[in-house]
């Protein structure tokens, strides 16, 4: 490595918080889609530290660009997978 390199710095970017995805959801979890996968790594960063977050479908479509349709077939899927509890509440 040159001492021009060297002494050149990476920008600093924030990323702001961040979810660590356990690697086995990538691996084991066969049966979900990539899209399911997705909207998992998604809840997983709206949720937070506590790992609790209450948002209607809507909500969620315009936080991560998911599809209402692909959200409302895929939360029922990654709660049987036992990734996400997930409970409907009546108004």
């Amino acid at each position: 490595m040159s001492n021009h390199t060297a002494t050149q710095q990476e920008p600093k970017v924030d990323f702001g918080f961040y979810a660590p995805i356990p690697r086995i959801v990538r691996t084991e979890y066969k049966m979900l889609t990539v899209h399911e996968k997705w909207l998992y790594v998604c809840l997983k960063d709206l949720c937070g530290k506590n790992g609790t977050c209450f948002r209607t479908v809507a909500t969620l479509h315009e936080e991560t660009d998911i599809s209402t349709g692909m959200i409302s077939e895929s939360i029922p899927k990654l709660h049987k997978a036992g990734l996400i509890h997930a409970e409907k509440k009546r108004r």
